[in-house]
Protein backbone atom coordinates (compact mmCIF):
# COMPACT_ATOMS: atom_id res chain seq x y z
CA UNK A 1 0.00 0.00 0.00
CA UNK A 2 2.72 2.46 -0.22
CA UNK A 3 2.85 2.97 -3.09
CA UNK A 4 -0.71 4.57 -3.06
CA UNK A 5 -1.19 8.42 -3.23
CA UNK A 6 -2.70 9.85 -0.57
CA UNK A 7 -6.12 11.44 -1.63
CA UNK A 8 -7.14 15.18 -0.25
CA UNK A 9 -11.07 13.61 -0.57
CA UNK A 10 -13.23 13.92 2.26
CA UNK A 11 -15.95 11.32 2.53
CA UNK A 12 -19.37 13.15 3.36
CA UNK A 13 -21.19 10.69 6.18
CA UNK A 14 -24.73 12.01 7.00
CA UNK A 15 -25.11 13.37 10.85
CA UNK A 16 -26.45 11.06 13.01
CA UNK A 17 -29.44 12.45 14.17
CA UNK A 18 -31.53 12.09 17.72
CA UNK A 19 -34.59 10.85 17.70
CA UNK A 20 -35.59 9.28 20.94
CA UNK A 21 -38.66 6.75 21.83
CA UNK A 22 -38.97 3.34 23.89
CA UNK A 23 -38.65 -0.16 23.31
CA UNK A 24 -39.96 -2.74 25.97
CA UNK A 25 -39.23 -6.47 25.63
CA UNK A 26 -41.02 -8.74 27.45
CA UNK A 27 -37.90 -11.34 29.14
CA UNK A 28 -37.56 -13.87 31.88
CA UNK A 29 -36.03 -12.01 34.70
CA UNK A 30 -36.70 -11.88 38.52
CA UNK A 31 -35.74 -8.23 38.00
CA UNK A 32 -37.02 -5.49 35.81
CA UNK A 33 -34.41 -3.31 33.98
CA UNK A 34 -35.07 0.05 33.10
CA UNK A 35 -33.33 3.05 31.58
CA UNK A 36 -33.79 6.44 30.54
CA UNK A 37 -31.19 8.61 28.30
CA UNK A 38 -30.81 11.78 26.44
CA UNK A 39 -29.53 13.07 23.65
CA UNK A 40 -25.22 14.69 24.23
CA UNK A 41 -25.42 16.49 21.19
CA UNK A 42 -21.63 16.52 19.76
CA UNK A 43 -20.51 13.35 21.09
CA UNK A 44 -16.37 13.82 21.66
CA UNK A 45 -16.86 16.76 19.53
CA UNK A 46 -19.43 18.50 21.93
CA UNK A 47 -18.28 21.61 23.82
CA UNK A 48 -19.89 20.67 26.52
CA UNK A 49 -18.05 16.94 26.33
CA UNK A 50 -15.83 17.47 29.63
CA UNK A 51 -19.24 19.05 31.41
CA UNK A 52 -21.27 16.10 30.41
CA UNK A 53 -18.51 13.72 31.90
CA UNK A 54 -18.45 15.65 35.09
CA UNK A 55 -21.84 14.99 35.18
CA UNK A 56 -21.63 11.26 34.99
CA UNK A 57 -19.37 11.16 37.69
CA UNK A 58 -21.52 13.30 39.76
CA UNK A 59 -24.58 10.94 39.02
CA UNK A 60 -22.46 8.24 39.80
CA UNK A 61 -24.39 5.24 41.34
CA UNK A 62 -23.70 1.54 41.34
CA UNK A 63 -25.13 -1.75 43.36
CA UNK A 64 -27.29 -1.76 46.38
CA UNK A 65 -24.87 -5.11 48.16
CA UNK A 66 -22.43 -3.84 49.83
CA UNK A 67 -20.81 -5.54 52.67
CA UNK A 68 -21.57 -2.61 54.75
CA UNK A 69 -24.85 -1.89 53.71
CA UNK A 70 -26.12 0.02 50.69
CA UNK A 71 -24.06 2.19 49.06
CA UNK A 72 -21.30 2.09 51.86
CA UNK A 73 -18.94 4.94 51.96
CA UNK A 74 -20.77 6.08 48.28
CA UNK A 75 -21.65 10.19 48.41
CA UNK A 76 -22.49 10.48 43.98
CA UNK A 77 -26.12 11.51 43.68
CA UNK A 78 -27.78 8.25 42.64
CA UNK A 79 -26.31 6.48 45.57
CA UNK A 80 -27.35 8.96 48.19
CA UNK A 81 -30.71 9.67 46.67
CA UNK A 82 -31.93 6.39 45.27
CA UNK A 83 -30.13 3.59 46.52
CA UNK A 84 -29.33 4.56 50.26
CA UNK A 85 -33.61 6.16 50.31
CA UNK A 86 -35.26 3.37 48.42
CA UNK A 87 -34.35 0.18 49.62
CA UNK A 88 -36.27 -1.62 46.76
CA UNK A 89 -33.73 -0.52 44.37
CA UNK A 90 -31.45 -2.94 43.21
CA UNK A 91 -29.05 -1.00 41.16
CA UNK A 92 -29.14 2.41 39.81
CA UNK A 93 -26.18 4.10 37.48
CA UNK A 94 -25.49 6.68 35.21
CA UNK A 95 -23.53 5.43 31.53
CA UNK A 96 -22.88 7.44 28.61
CA UNK A 97 -21.77 6.44 25.01
CA UNK A 98 -20.08 9.17 23.20
CA UNK A 99 -19.52 8.95 19.28
CA UNK A 100 -17.87 11.19 16.91
CA UNK A 101 -21.11 13.59 16.35
CA UNK A 102 -23.49 12.00 18.69
CA UNK A 103 -23.89 10.86 22.24
CA UNK A 104 -25.92 9.41 24.92
CA UNK A 105 -26.15 10.07 28.49
CA UNK A 106 -28.87 8.29 30.85
CA UNK A 107 -29.65 6.31 33.92
CA UNK A 108 -30.29 2.62 34.44
CA UNK A 109 -31.61 0.71 37.20
CA UNK A 110 -33.43 -2.40 38.34
CA UNK A 111 -36.29 -3.54 40.91
CA UNK A 112 -38.29 -5.92 41.34
CA UNK A 113 -41.38 -5.78 38.92
CA UNK A 114 -43.93 -4.26 41.30
CA UNK A 115 -41.30 -1.05 41.93
CA UNK A 116 -40.43 -0.63 38.21
CA UNK A 117 -42.70 2.46 37.79
CA UNK A 118 -41.04 3.99 41.15
CA UNK A 119 -37.81 3.12 40.04
CA UNK A 120 -38.68 4.96 36.51
CA UNK A 121 -40.18 8.11 38.42
CA UNK A 122 -36.98 8.23 40.42
CA UNK A 123 -34.35 8.13 37.77
CA UNK A 124 -36.47 10.52 36.13
CA UNK A 125 -36.48 12.73 39.26
CA UNK A 126 -32.95 12.89 39.62
CA UNK A 127 -31.98 14.35 36.31
CA UNK A 128 -34.58 17.18 36.66
CA UNK A 129 -33.10 18.25 40.23
CA UNK A 130 -29.81 18.38 38.93
CA UNK A 131 -30.88 20.54 35.80
CA UNK A 132 -33.37 22.58 38.11
CA UNK A 133 -30.98 23.56 40.77
CA UNK A 134 -27.04 23.63 40.77
CA UNK A 135 -25.21 21.20 42.62
CA UNK A 136 -22.91 22.15 45.75
CA UNK A 137 -19.21 23.13 44.96
CA UNK A 138 -18.09 20.08 47.17
CA UNK A 139 -20.41 17.93 44.92
CA UNK A 140 -19.06 19.07 41.95
CA UNK A 141 -15.27 19.17 43.30
CA UNK A 142 -15.96 15.45 44.45
CA UNK A 143 -17.09 14.46 40.72
CA UNK A 144 -14.18 16.51 38.92
CA UNK A 145 -11.88 14.74 41.50
CA UNK A 146 -13.16 11.40 40.39
CA UNK A 147 -12.98 12.55 36.95
CA UNK A 148 -9.48 12.78 36.65
CA UNK A 149 -9.12 9.87 38.98
CA UNK A 150 -10.13 7.28 36.54
CA UNK A 151 -8.92 9.15 33.32
CA UNK A 152 -5.52 8.69 34.52
CA UNK A 153 -6.06 5.78 36.19
CA UNK A 154 -7.12 4.33 33.10
CA UNK A 155 -4.11 5.84 30.99
CA UNK A 156 -1.55 3.44 33.13
CA UNK A 157 -3.04 0.27 31.08
CA UNK A 158 -0.67 0.37 27.78
CA UNK A 159 -3.68 -1.36 26.33
CA UNK A 160 -6.18 2.05 27.05
CA UNK A 161 -3.36 4.23 26.56
CA UNK A 162 -3.12 3.03 22.93
CA UNK A 163 -6.60 2.96 22.47
CA UNK A 164 -7.11 6.53 24.04
CA UNK A 165 -4.37 7.60 21.18
CA UNK A 166 -6.00 6.06 18.08
CA UNK A 167 -9.31 7.35 19.38
CA UNK A 168 -8.22 10.65 19.74
CA UNK A 169 -5.89 10.90 16.36
CA UNK A 170 -8.99 9.67 14.35
CA UNK A 171 -12.02 11.74 16.25
CA UNK A 172 -9.96 14.85 16.73
CA UNK A 173 -6.85 14.90 14.27
CA UNK A 174 -4.44 14.60 17.65
CA UNK A 175 -3.94 13.87 21.03
CA UNK A 176 -4.87 16.17 23.61
CA UNK A 177 -1.95 15.79 26.49
CA UNK A 178 -3.32 14.13 29.98
CA UNK A 179 -2.40 17.37 31.98
CA UNK A 180 -4.30 19.68 29.26
CA UNK A 181 -7.62 17.53 29.91
CA UNK A 182 -6.68 17.53 33.59
CA UNK A 183 -6.55 21.28 32.98
CA UNK A 184 -10.32 21.40 31.30
CA UNK A 185 -11.50 19.33 33.91
CA UNK A 186 -10.52 21.78 36.42
CA UNK A 187 -12.42 24.77 34.91
CA UNK A 188 -15.89 22.64 35.20
CA UNK A 189 -18.51 24.58 37.33
CA UNK A 190 -21.56 23.81 38.96
CA UNK A 191 -23.75 25.95 36.55
CA UNK A 192 -21.86 24.02 33.76
CA UNK A 193 -22.91 20.88 35.23
CA UNK A 194 -26.69 22.04 35.59
CA UNK A 195 -25.85 23.60 31.67
CA UNK A 196 -24.99 20.26 30.79
CA UNK A 197 -28.32 18.56 32.31
CA UNK A 198 -30.67 20.97 31.06
CA UNK A 199 -28.67 20.44 27.45
CA UNK A 200 -29.78 16.63 28.36
CA UNK A 201 -33.38 17.06 28.74
CA UNK A 202 -34.22 19.29 26.25
CA UNK A 203 -34.37 16.46 23.50
CA UNK A 204 -36.96 13.85 24.28
CA UNK A 205 -36.12 10.78 26.54
CA UNK A 206 -35.46 7.41 25.07
CA UNK A 207 -36.69 4.75 27.00
CA UNK A 208 -35.43 1.38 27.31
CA UNK A 209 -37.15 -2.14 29.85
CA UNK A 210 -36.45 -5.21 29.83
CA UNK A 211 -37.95 -8.12 32.13
CA UNK A 212 -41.63 -7.60 33.02
CA UNK A 213 -42.86 -4.48 31.84
CA UNK A 214 -46.09 -4.05 32.70
CA UNK A 215 -45.48 -1.72 35.68
CA UNK A 216 -43.26 0.71 33.64
CA UNK A 217 -44.67 3.90 33.25
CA UNK A 218 -46.53 5.11 29.84
CA UNK A 219 -43.68 6.37 27.03
CA UNK A 220 -46.06 10.45 27.92
CA UNK A 221 -45.95 9.74 31.46
CA UNK A 222 -42.36 9.78 31.31
CA UNK A 223 -41.84 12.19 28.57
Amino acid sequence: LGSLKASTQKVAAPASAYKGGERRIRGDSPLTHVTLAFDAPGGWNSSQLVDFCVLHMLLGGGSSFSPGGPGKGMYSKLYSDVLNKHHWADSCTAWNAMFNDAGLLGIYGTATPDRAGDLTRVMAEQLNAVASKASSAEAVTRAKNQLKSSVLMNLESRQILQEDIGRQVLSFGKREEPADLVARIEKVTPAAVQKAAQTLLKSKVSLAAYGDVSNVPSYDDVA
